[in-house]
Formats: C-alpha cells, sequence, structure tokens
C-alpha cells in the first residue's frame, strides 16, 4: 500500500482509505467525516479545498490536524492504518514529522 496521500475524496476512495479524521487545535474537539458522504460534485474537488471550508461545531475553530484512516486491504477487509496529512496550497501531502 502506497503513502501517497489522495487528492480528492473519490482518489482516496478508490485508494481504500475511509474517512479523515479532523482534530481541532483550538479546542481539541474531534469528528470524523467517510469519503462516500461526500457529495458527486465534491468528489472530484481538490480535497485541500474542501478542507479549507471545514469549521470545528464546538468553537469555530479552522486550523486542525488531519489524519486520513482505515484503509482497505485488496481482499476488502478493513485494515487500521492512519496517514496524518496537511495541506500545501491545493494539494494534500503526508504530514511533516517532527
Amino acid at each position: 500500500m502506497s503513502d501517497r496521500p489522495p487528492q480528492t475524496p473519490a482518489q482516496a476512495l478508490s485508494m481504500g482509505w475511509l474517512w479523515l479524521s479532523l482534530t481541532c487545535v483550538g479546542c481539541n474537539h474531534r469528528g470524523e467525516i467517510k469519503f462516500d458522504d461526500f457529495r458527486i460534485g465534491q468528489s472530484a474537488q481538490p480535497l485541500a479545498r474542501l478542507l479549507r471550508k471545514a469549521k470545528c461545531s464546538r468553537c469555530g475553530g479552522r486550523d486542525f490536524n488531519m489524519t486520513i484512516a482505515t484503509r482497505l486491504t485488496e481482499h476488502g477487509q478493513p485494515f487500521p492504518h492512519h496517514l496524518p496529512i496537511e495541506c500545501e496550497g491545493d494539494a494534500i501531502i503526508a504530514a511533516r514529522r517532527n
């Protein structure tokens, strides 16, 4: 499995990723978005552009730690795997490790 991050929700699904996890930097509130919940028109949009619209439902913050999570194996079985990501312009990149 490649750890190259997907660039769109549709690409995430085709790579076997199941959801996006967001944790607000301001209040630590956490939420998850299933990739298959994106509308048809949104599924081809750059994920970075969609994430810039995200807002914490608790404090209204817009700064998040982001992870794409749980992949499906080639046999369709869930495989717990987490890939920290960040936005760089309109691209999604693997998060830089400190």
